[in-house]
């Protein structure tokens, strides 16, 4: 399987950003504090249950987007459970592979997702973001994943 070619990002922003390291000194400083939904609850739930239906260890593939990567990995990795997580149910909703055992696609919030993750103490095995970075401008900073605060529970 070959991946779909992806438009080409473009960024007015050409080199490291120049207000990062104080944005991530901040975070490290600061828990970072965040209500979760109940709907994000509910979506780490069906993954916690489909991790333990089948003790194994876990593959997350973050911003999936219609899941080709996704099921990739799942190919890849049959022993392991492969979660594709994106926030678009419509991009979800375009997914064109066949569904594997130890493949789960959920619709939620990487972020929710991520310090659910962390409150539960998961321990993953890999963790992907093969995603572009969708705020190209430099005023877009903090909403990076690297520049965000839930950086650190990633």
């Amino acid at each position: 399987m070959g991946f779909t070619k992806s438009p080409q990002v473009a960024s007015s922003q050409t080199a490291v950003h120049k207000n990062l390291e104080k944005v991530v000194a901040r975070y490290l400083q600061n828990e970072f504090q965040n209500s979760i939904p109940k709907h994000a609850h509910d979506a780490f739930n069906i993954a916690q249950k489909f991790i333990q239906e089948r003790n194994s260890k876990i593959i997350l593939d973050s911003g999936c987007g219609t899941a080709e990567s996704t099921h990739y990995l799942a190919r890849q990795h049959p022993d392991y459970v492969v979660i594709g997580l994106d926030k678009s149910s419509e991009r979800l909703g375009r997914c064109a592979y066949e569904s594997s055992p130890n493949l789960l696609l959920l619709h939620a919030d990487c972020i929710q997702f991520w310090q659910l993750a962390q409150l539960h103490h998961w321990r993953l095995q890999q963790h992907y973001l093969f995603y572009p970075n969708p705020w190209p401008k430099p005023g877009h900073l903090q909403r990076r994943w690297h520049a965000h605060p839930v950086f650190p529970s990633m």
